[in-house]
């Protein structure tokens, strides 16, 4: 008898603990990550393969907007904190910015 609520105690106090506990939540990382560095190396006149070898490959090519590309990123920390959200979009005119 003693035993059996030995056991009965140990199992509430094991449950009432994991209940208490918090799930990890991964950090998700999303989109093109653009420096300021990168992003100074963008000058006027450019062409669309020179300003892919700088920034990389647009995160959204729209085919109904060929003359645009759009860069976005985002960040979500497990922990629950607000996203960062980023998004740069490149303009060019006869293909070139």
């Amino acid at each position: 008898m003693k035993a059996s609520i030995t056991l009965l105690l140990s199992v509430t106090l094991v449950l009432a603990t994991v209940g208490c506990m918090r799930t990890y939540r991964i950090d998700i990382q999303q989109g093109n990550v653009v420096s300021r560095e990168q992003l100074n190396k963008v000058v006027p006149g450019m062409k669309r393969n020179e300003v892919r070898f700088v920034l990389g490959t647009p995160f959204i090519e729209d085919p109904f907007h060929t003359d645009r590309w759009d860069y976005f990123y985002s960040y979500q920390a497990g922990s629950g904190e607000p996203a960062q959200m980023r998004r740069l979009s490149i303009l060019f005119v006869d293909d070139q910015v």
